[in-house]
């Protein structure tokens, strides 16, 4: 756990409740550089939400710049859970949104 990627995203500014949950969430389990590789099934059963729910919710965070996905693929050619980076950096006076803010439909 990361204590400053989880003060990372609190800093953020994020409306939506569902999506700061999530990305505090991801901020518990990033390492010191802001990586981590939670499944999305764990993500769900932290959040309350569904798979599909999160899976919606991190493709928002990636498109406003909150965080990096890389899929990851084991030697035989199975997915495993993707790499999640969050983009702060040490001193970083807390995260900027770099796209604008379009709405969740049907939850904004």
């Amino acid at each position: 756990m990361s204590i400053k990627a989880v003060s990372w995203a609190l800093d953020a500014r994020v409306k939506h409740t569902g999506l700061k949950l999530l990305l505090v969430i991801l901020g518990d389990y990033c390492n010191e550089e802001g990586i981590c590789w939670p499944s999305t099934k764990r993500l769900s059963q932290r959040t309350g939400t569904t798979t599909r729910t999160v899976k919606r919710y991190l493709a928002k965070l990636e498109y406003l710049g909150l965080l990096s996905k890389e899929p990851r693929q084991r030697a035989n050619g199975s997915y495993q859970s993707s790499l999640y980076k969050l983009p702060f950096t040490q001193g970083d006076g807390g995260p900027t949104v770099t796209r604008g803010v379009a709405p969740l439909s049907p939850l904004e």
